[in-house]
């Protein structure tokens, strides 16, 4: 049920760039997606039990395996409450983010403009979902790649390139802090997969040194005074979807 959210934006970017060839068909085919995974995400809240604390709708991958996971059939995607209502916030936006930039981008230039966003949706889904910390990273950090181009390619002010620049470079330093936390995580446990790590002990140490590399990491990227410089620009020079988008991120 979880791949499920995974398939829809990817069959989402197929179906645009290999079909769609008008901006309404463009528009529509990557609305009806987005809406598809609204009504999954509904089915996910009905069966999903609010009494438990532990991570459901379980995927396990044989090739888990290959990424540092001890068992072959390690498990690969999961949620809990806190991700479900995150998902739901990611997945709710898309439609509006989606029917926004209809009239606000200019015909030749939609279809790019859409499948970037979808391209955040997908990555978005996949943060909150998986269980794997090499996954995670490569899904938090992939975002911002996607979100570089909508603020300096679609941005409607002169400073739309510097912005975009000083968007990737605060964030990409942030995330060299992340990089090197989950590399001791690693070194510490000998895996990446989440669930075995509740149960690993950590030195005290080693915990003190984690601490400070997190706490970097998301202090640039929430940000936090006084890493914040590259917010403003950002949010100022993106187009309104992308400012909507880029706030859903932060929230990550």
């Amino acid at each position: 049920m979880l791949l499920s959210l995974l398939i829809s934006p990817l069959l989402s970017m197929v179906l645009i760039f290999s079909l769609a060839k008008k901006a309404v068909e463009i528009v529509y085919t990557a609305l009806y997606f987005s809406i598809l995974n609204i009504i999954q995400l509904l089915v996910i809240f009905f069966y999903f039990d609010p009494n438990s604390s532990l991570f459901q709708f379980f995927f396990s991958s044989p090739f888990s395996r290959s990424f540092g996971c001890t068992d072959a059939y390690s498990i690969l995607l999961g949620i809990d409450g806190i991700s479900l209502w995150l998902l739901w916030l990611v997945n709710m936006l898309m439609p509006i983010v989606i029917l926004s930039s209809y009239k606000a981008i200019s015909d030749n230039r939609i279809r790019s403009f859409i499948l970037l966003l979808v391209l955040i949706g997908f990555w978005s889904n996949a943060v909150f979902m998986v269980l794997d910390l090499l996954f995670f990273y490569i899904s938090f950090e992939a975002v911002l790649i996607p979100m570089f181009y909508i603020i300096g390619f679609y941005g409607s002010r002169n400073r739309k390139v510097y912005a975009a620049y000083q968007f990737f470079l605060y964030t990409l330093f942030g995330s060299l802090f992340l990089l090197l936390a989950l590399i001791i995580l690693y070194l510490e446990a000998g895996t990446s997969d989440y669930l075995t790590l509740l149960a690993q002990p950590i030195s005290i140490n080693r915990q003190y040194i984690l601490w400070l590399f997190f706490f970097l990491a998301f202090a640039i990227k929430v940000p936090l005074l006084p890493f914040h410089l590259w917010l403003l620009s950002a949010h100022v020079e993106a187009p309104t979807a992308g400012s909507v988008i880029l706030a859903a991120i932060l929230l990550k």
